[in-house]
C-alpha cells in the first residue's frame, strides 16, 4: 500500500479514467421501479396476470380525479374541457383507450331495440336541457355512481388504458405518457380544476424521482455527472501522500531518519518547522521530534 500511494496522479487518472468510462453510460441509464419485475416468472400469480393481459387486454391504467372545489361537473365550459382533454389523450402514443364523461358508453332502450350511445352526445351544445339531460343518464345507473362521479357531483375520473403489458408499467414509455398528460391536463384546466393522477405508472415515477433526490442529496458533488468519487477520493490520497505514508517532506526538511520508528515521550510532538534544520524522527501527521540518547 505504501508503494501504491507513491504515485497519487497514476491513481487519480485511473479513478478519472474508470468513472468517465461508467460516466458514458448515464444518458443509456433508466430507472425501472416496476415491482412486477421482481415477481418470478414461473409464479402462478404472474402467470395469471400475464394470460389476463392477453386475454383482454392492458391492465396498465393511469387514473386522473378532477375535483372542482367550487363547482359543479355538470358545467357545459368543464364538459367542454374534458372533451378537449379526451381528444388529446387519445392522440398520444401508447393509449389504448380513454374513458371519461364524455366518452363513456350509455345503454338504453328505443322501441324493441337495445341502442349504446356516448353519455354525452357528439353534437353537445351546453345549453341546460341538454345539461340536464346528461345528468338524469348519469343518475339512472348506480354503475356511474363513485366510479364515474362523485356523490357530490364535484369530482369526475378518467381512466386512460395504456397500449402496454404489465411488465412495462414503469419503462420509458408508460413515464412518457405520464408526462404527457400532466403537461395537457396543465394546459386545459386552468380554471381552478384540481387534477390527480394514480396508478402504477404513476407510483413507478414518484420512485424514481425520490431516487433521483436523494442521490444528488446523497452525493452532493455528483449531480447528473458521475465525478463525485474521485473528488472525494483525491484529498484523501494528498492527505495519505504528505502524512504515514510519504516521509519525504520531512525528510527534506530535517534530515534522513535512521532510527526505528517508535512512539514519542510524551510532549515532544510539534511540527517538522520547529526542528527545521535539525535531525529528527519522521511519524504520522507529518510531526518530528529529535532523536535523543
Amino acid at each position: 500500500m505504501e508503494r501504491l500511494y507513491r504515485h497519487p496522479r497514476i491513481i487519480i487518472a485511473v479513478i478519472l479514467l474508470i468513472t468517465a468510462v461508467f460516466a458514458s453510460q448515464f444518458p443509456r441509464m433508466e430507472l425501472d421501479n416496476n415491482n412486477f419485475r421482481f415477481v418470478p416468472e414461473n409464479d402462478p400469480s404472474r402467470i395469471e396476470t400475464e394470460a389476463i393481459d392477453e386475454d383482454f387486454g392492458s391492465q396498465v391504467i393511469i387514473l386522473i380525479g378532477l375535483e372542482r372545489p367550487f363547482d359543479s361537473i355538470f358545467d357545459s365550459d368543464f364538459l367542454g374541457r374534458v372533451h378537449e382533454f379526451d381528444e388529446r389523450l387519445q392522440g398520444l402514443d401508447n393509449i389504448d383507450t380513454v374513458s371519461s364523461i364524455v366518452s363513456t358508453d350509455y345503454i338504453t332502450s328505443r322501441g324493441d331495440s337495445i341502442v349504446v350511445e356516448q353519455l354525452v352526445p357528439g353534437d353537445f351544445a351546453g345549453n341546460d336541457e341538454e345539461i340536464v339531460a346528461i345528468k338524469q343518464r348519469v343518475r339512472s345507473w348506480d354503475l356511474y355512481d363513485r366510479t364515474l362521479i362523485s356523490d357530490d357531483e364535484k369530482s369526475t375520473q378518467v381512466l386512460v388504458s395504456l397500449d402496454l403489458q404489465t411488465e412495462e408499467a414503469g419503462g420509458t414509455e408508460s413515464l412518457a405518457v405520464l408526462d404527457d398528460i400532466r403537461v395537457i391536463s396543465g394546459e386545459i384546466f386552468t380554471d381552478g380544476t384540481k387534477v390527480y393522477l394514480a396508478g402504477l405508472p404513476v407510483f413507478s415515477s414518484d420512485i424514481n424521482s425520490a431516487m433521483k433526490k436523494d442521490l444528488r442529496t446523497l452525493i452532493p458533488p455528483c449531480r447528473d455527472y458521475g465525478f463525485s468519487y474521485p473528488v472525494l477520493l483525491v484529498p484523501q490520497i494528498h492527505r495519505h501522500r504528505s502524512s504515514a505514508f510519504h516521509g519525504s517532506y520531512c525528510n527534506d526538511l530535517v534530515g534522513r531518519c535512521h532510527a526505528p520508528v517508535r512512539r514519542p515521550p510524551l510532549g515532544s510532538f510539534n511540527r517538522f518547522t520547529g526542528y527545521s534544520g535539525r535531525r529528527g524522527k519522521c511519524i504520522r501527521n507529518t510531526c518530528c521530534y529529535p532523536l535523543s540518547g
